[in-house]
């Protein structure tokens, strides 16, 4: 993942976005805490950079949000907690553990439900199948193993992605897709290339396929049988963060690290009688994310330059503005409110327009004591936050538009 730390997630849904209709809260007194748990031998959110699952869970489960398990030596674990009580309803963990110096202990990749499973991808190459109604194994595998992948610095970090009968996951670069139904292996992408990112489902020009980036590659492959699309060779960098889409199908690469790197490409792929052509249409140093992942929203791209944030036009990879620091943070976009839901490095919660004319912070305040560099998740009314340590949930007052 990055030099200094692993992060965690790599969505395979690619930048985060938020699908709900509340205008969340904009001041503290506007979100109500409805329940936090912390790092204690009674109750603990468990060491892990991955995030919940609550947008997926609560529609298909109730009340239910998933998310790496509590306990402490689990990797490639999870759990289950009930929304707006934070009581646990079923635990999985496996007998497994991964740490490392910067990053520390834990599961590095979200979760994914898909028809009653949850799949979840360790830090040590552990594959799961689990009934999402009480945590039941059934089946499991070995990536690592499987594949032949050694264990990167900072843990695997892939998220398993569910396309029709099989379940994919990238183990440091290479990807290998699980059947659904028995766990075994179908097919095995191409080798050569670590990273950190996590398989990705995309149309482009009229054809379904699955983006990874690998190393100094970004590759294309079939979802029937992982044979190689196209693939995109470009300077040599770390492959973190999630590739984003413009609207007219172009490719958004961030190639970061941790002196700043090569920043955003631009990047368009056709399709014709002859294959694939590549043709990268700009560079732009004016967005360069390291392992937090960037938003699109209205021809405009969102993130962290650094440790600040900023917005640059995806016509030509201008900057529009940079300002508000948050540290090594995350964030979501809401698009049918223009807004950015961004959680910092030091836990406190923050509304930014997500507007290209100027930085604007529309409210602040504290949700976490502890280190958090995990995406914040909005469900209808209710927010839920976490980090290595604590896990909390706010209701937030619905309002009809932004307060100043």
């Amino acid at each position: 993942m990055l030099r200094h730390f692993p992060r965690r997630l790599r969505q395979p849904q690619g930048p985060p976005r938020s699908e709900s209709r509340h205008q969340p809260a904009t001041s503290r007194r506007h979100a109500l805490p409805i329940w936090q748990t912390f790092k204690s031998k009674r109750t603990r959110s468990g060491p892990a950079f991955a995030d919940p699952i609550a947008t997926v869970s609560f529609a298909a489960y109730g009340s239910r949000p998933i998310g790496p398990s509590r306990r402490p030596s689990s990797c490639g674990a999870g759990q289950s907690d009930h929304l707006t009580s934070g009581k646990l309803v079923w635990g999985h963990g496996d007998a497994a553990r991964f740490w490392e110096s910067n990053g520390g202990a834990g599961p590095r990749g979200t979760l994914t439900l898909s028809n009653g499973r949850v799949y979840t991808f360790g830090a040590t190459g552990i594959v799961n199948a689990l009934d999402a109604r009480d945590g039941s194994v059934v089946w499991s595998r070995n990536a690592a193993s499987d594949t032949g992948a050694m264990n990167p610095g900072w843990g695997f970090t892939s998220s398993p992605l569910v396309v029709n009968d099989v379940v994919i996951v990238a183990a440091s670069g290479r990807l290998v897709a699980y059947d659904v139904a028995t766990g075994h292996p179908r097919w095995f992408g191409p080798a050569n290339g670590g990273g950190y990112s996590s398989p990705q489902l995309v149309t482009i020009d009229g054809v379904t396929q699955i983006l990874l980036l690998r190393g100094s590659r970004s590759t294309s492959v079939a979802p029937v049988d992982g044979s190689l699309l196209w693939e995109h060779v470009s300077q040599p960098s770390v492959s973190i963060v999630q590739p984003g889409l413009a609207a007219d199908g172009n490719i958004l690469i961030a190639a970061g690290d941790a002196m700043g790197g090569q920043g955003m490409r631009r990047i368009a792929a056709t399709h014709g009688p002859a294959g694939w052509t590549l043709e990268e249409r700009w560079t732009s140093r004016g967005l360069k994310p390291y392992f937090n992942d960037f938003v699109v929203h209205k021809n405009h791209a969102f993130g962290f330059d650094g440790n600040i944030l900023a917005c640059i036009d995806l016509e030509d990879g201008t900057r529009k503005w940079k300002g508000g620091r948050y540290g090594n943070g995350q964030l979501v976009v809401l698009p049918d409110q223009d807004l950015l839901l961004v959680l910092s490095e030091d836990g406190e919660l923050a509304l930014v327009r997500a507007t290209p004319d100027q930085f604007t912070e529309v409210a602040r305040f504290p949700a976490l004591n502890a280190k958090s560099w995990n995406h914040p998740v909005l469900v209808g009314d209710v927010l839920l936050v976490r980090n290595g340590e604590e896990m909390a949930a706010f209701r937030l007052s619905v309002a009809g538009h932004v307060v100043e």
